[in-house]
């Protein structure tokens, strides 16, 4: 629940910031040696080759969430402690 009100706020109010340059040379040149594979492997390795790649998105994307979620939580605790000094 908690979590998922957090991401809630954050895609909502936050949005998404513009990731770097090298990110993209990153994502054009893991697509371009994907693509590189695709074309010199059988139907079975291509399956699977497309399969890991899915999974290491999501892996990706749930750990992005996660830290997300984790540093909204720690911010909110520091901002907690700095009040109740005042």
């Amino acid at each position: 629940m908690q979590e998922s009100l957090i991401k809630e706020l954050y895609y909502n109010f936050v949005g998404s910031s513009e990731l770097p340059r090298k990110y993209h040379l990153l994502v054009e040149r893991a697509d371009n040696t994907a693509k590189q594979l695709k074309n010199v492997m059988n139907k079975k390795n291509k399956k699977k080759l497309e399969r890991l790649c899915d999974d290491y998105e999501e892996i990706i994307s749930l750990e992005v969430d996660n830290a997300f979620c984790d540093g909204f939580a720690f911010a909110t605790k520091l901002l907690s402690e700095a009040y109740t000094r005042k």
